[in-house]
């Protein structure tokens, strides 16, 4: 795969990540809470949303392994059999990544430790931190 074709990827994964967030978002959080959906499973388990998070990302990154190791097995394989497609297993683990990393920020603000503004532009998400605005 060239650059050009990396990018374009990169870019159309991403933007239908976006997407999916928006629309599910809504869903699960059921308020300003982005995060809401973790922490009600979390309180209704007695465990903390880290937990209910690691296991989340754990089972899209599970997903992942899978198609790998299917790929290990047979390197031309057909991965349309999977039950969801391949696109849509990384749009799920780069959201319930994005999910995290929102948690470890919500509680790394209290204690000062990441400074994270997101600015948009038309073409480009942006984010600000102590060592400059850094494009995504």
């Amino acid at each position: 795969m060239n650059k050009e074709e990396f990018t374009n990827l990169r870019e159309d994964l991403l933007v239908k990540a976006i997407d999916v967030i928006e629309k599910k978002g809504v869903e699960y959080a059921h308020d300003e809470d982005v995060l809401a959906n973790f922490k009600r499973n979390a309180e209704r388990l007695n465990v903390s949303p880290a937990l209910i998070l690691g296991v989340y990302l754990n089972k899209h990154e599970d997903a992942i392994d899978s198609i790998l190791q299917r790929l290990i097995q047979e390197p031309y394989g057909d991965l349309t059999t999977l039950s969801e497609s391949v696109e849509s297993r990384f749009i799920d683990a780069i959201n319930y990544l994005l999910f995290t990393y929102a948690y470890i920020v919500e509680h790394s603000h209290s204690f000062g430790k990441i400074d994270v503004t997101t600015i948009h532009d038309s073409n480009h998400i942006s984010y600000m931190t102590s060592k400059g605005k850094q494009k995504i």
